[in-house]
């Protein structure tokens, strides 16, 4: 048997093919060629068919997408249980903040108030008086 000899030659005797008409080795060879087109073009959905599954099966838990892209069935994240305390600091709680210089330690102290509003400034500042 030849070497070269497509797949479907390799199931059929060579005294079997020789014996063949050649009307049915053309169509049997055009079959064959059809097959082999039918099963790349599986190959192709089924890659096709994977990649809409994952992208399907992609929710914002499993991947960097906001959580307003997640479809409708997902089931929703459960809630922390709230602890009883009010929002904010809590009573008896010291604050961590930056305490500012005394103005001797200072080289120069800068003014920032907006020169559009220093009119509405010293309106405030006569009335806090």
């Amino acid at each position: 048997m030849e070497e070269n000899s497509p797949a479907y030659r390799q199931h059929i005797p060579q005294q079997d093919w020789e014996r063949t008409p050649p009307s049915v080795q053309k169509l049997v060879e055009d079959m064959w060629q059809c097959i082999e087109k039918l099963e790349q073009q599986v190959g192709m959905l089924l890659e096709v068919q994977q990649q809409l599954l994952e992208k399907i099966n992609c929710t914002s838990k499993n991947s960097s997408s906001p959580p307003s892209t997640d479809p409708p069935n997902t089931p929703k994240t459960q809630r922390k249980q709230k602890s009883g305390r009010k929002r904010g600091g809590q009573k008896g709680h010291e604050g961590h903040g930056r305490s500012l210089y005394p103005a001797e330690r200072c080289a120069r102290i800068v003014d920032h108030i907006n020169t559009l509003y220093r009119s509405e400034y010293k309106k405030y500042k006569k009335l806090r008086i």
